[in-house]
């Protein structure tokens, strides 16, 4: 006879608990997101290899060697000569891993996060004012006209743009590249670029920059602005800037996005229960919450808020030479001080994220906390 043992079940208070913050994922998600996580560490691999190696011959040849479960990743281009000296390695990276570290950039930018509506480059796109076609929508008898909004749909057109980082790292560290470390500079390479591009996308004192290309950032031009003194008056504020907002704008999907300093603050008051660093809930409305906000709180109209990405790509490099500066001359002048990556034993990662934006500034409202 055999006995079969019938698992116990845990009480309900403990099953909740244990349940409690446990993401549900399918099979399919998990799968994805381990054929991602592969991708993006070859990627560090192969930029890695590149760096420390004399043309893509020898570049190909080490990688295959040194991570051959690798080997259905890569596809060099046949077409380049191996005796090239490999400045840069984007047009030798194999596409599938540039595809994957775009995506990964794009899912971390708080523009994807916040749900804001995404549209491709040079396209005049028809922005449609959804709560006035609404309005006209009623019932309507047999035989009888249909009402329709009169034809006023303005259309936007977001031109190309570039957000450029640059990351330096040893090439002793770049050949050695200890297991495990993949992820380190994977997380540094997508980090630097998605905070710079987050930043000019937020900060409420940015201009558009004919100059650079550089749109005014989603929160320049807030019609609806709020200011508290100090953090302390922070969640007053924002009871103040919520009223004001929906006094003066019909929403149809309201996202707030800001900083940790601000969930600390807000949270100190006791009133947003359901606001963490991880996001949540914050006066009724879903809050995503990025580093670039800062001292800033801002409320979006998703779909009346656009953007462009075209993904993202890194450079390597282990011969460049460079301003190491945070604001590098332009041109290059007689007392500009450059640095030679190759005399200084290392490489340089220039990290390229090809986005831009347009901001609705009428369906926007920010608060800013004036920190003493």
């Amino acid at each position: 006879m055999i006995h079969v043992a019938t698992p116990t079940p845990l009480p309900p208070a403990l099953a909740l608990r244990c349940n409690a913050g446990m993401e549900s994922i399918s099979l399919s998600d998990l799968t994805a997101r381990r054929i991602d996580h592969r991708a993006r560490i070859a990627h560090v691999r192969w930029l890695g290899t590149v760096a420390t190696a004399t043309g893509v011959d020898e570049a190909t040849r080490r990688f295959a060697q040194r991570w051959p479960e690798h080997q259905p990743d890569l596809a060099t281009k046949a077409a380049v000569p191996p005796t090239h000296a490999l400045p840069f390695a984007l047009d030798r990276t194999p596409a599938a891993l540039v595809s994957a570290f775009g995506a990964g950039v794009r899912g971390a930018s708080v523009m994807e996060r916040a749900g804001l509506q995404r549209v491709p480059f040079l396209t005049p796109v028809p922005q449609f004012d959804v709560s006035a076609i609404a309005e006209t929508a009623t019932f309507i008898g047999e035989n009888s006209p249909k009402p329709v909004l009169a034809l006023a749909t303005p259309h936007t057109e977001i031109p190309p743009g570039k957000v450029a980082a640059l990351v330096i790292v040893s090439r002793e560290f770049l050949k050695l590249m200890p297991p495990g470390s993949e992820s380190v500079v994977d997380a540094a390479l997508t980090s630097a670029i998605v905070l710079a591009s987050d930043r000019l996308a937020l900060d409420p004192t940015l201009a558009a920059d004919p100059l650079t290309g550089r749109p005014a950032s989603l929160t320049f031009g807030a019609a609806i602005t709020v200011t508290a003194t100090s953090p302390a008056e922070a969640s007053s504020a924002l009871g103040t800037l919520i009223a004001q907002y929906f006094a003066a704008v019909t929403p149809t999907r309201p996202v707030i996005v800001l900083g940790p300093a601000m969930v600390a603050w807000l949270s100190a008051s006791g009133l947003h229960p359901m606001l963490t660093l991880a996001g949540g809930f914050v006066g009724g409305l879903p809050a995503v919450v990025s580093a670039a906000a800062g001292s800033t709180l801002a409320i979006f109209d998703a779909p009346r808020t656009l953007y462009a990405d075209d993904g993202a790509s890194v450079d390597v490099s282990q011969y460049a030479t460079i301003q190491m500066a945070d604001t590098p001359d332009a041109p290059s002048a007689a007392g500009t001080v450059l640095t030679d990556m190759w005399q200084t034993n290392r490489a340089c990662f220039r990290v390229e994220r090809f986005c831009s934006w347009q901001g609705s500034p009428a369906s926007t409202g920010v608060l800013t906390v004036t920190v003493p």
